[in-house]
């Protein structure tokens, strides 16, 4: 049974939200690293929060699917 479309709706707004800010991140830890930082431990929870935003997005892409 899939989602609500309201639902659906609020999941890729937020999908859109978390995407804008992973990429400030991401921005952020380069310039770390340009300036001569460790980032390992950013790196990897930059990683890790681009695993779980793609898990969602398959997720968000498999709901919209069964809706239509």
């Amino acid at each position: 049974m899939p989602l609500p479309r309201e639902i659906l709706e609020a999941i890729g707004e937020d999908i859109a939200k978390a995407e804008a800010v992973l990429a400030d991140l991401q921005d952020v830890v380069s310039d770390m690293r340009l300036s001569g930082m460790a980032t390992e431990r950013e790196d990897a929870a930059l990683d890790k929060q681009e695993d779980k935003l793609r898990s969602l997005k398959v997720f968000y892409e498999r709901q919209k699917t069964k809706s239509l």
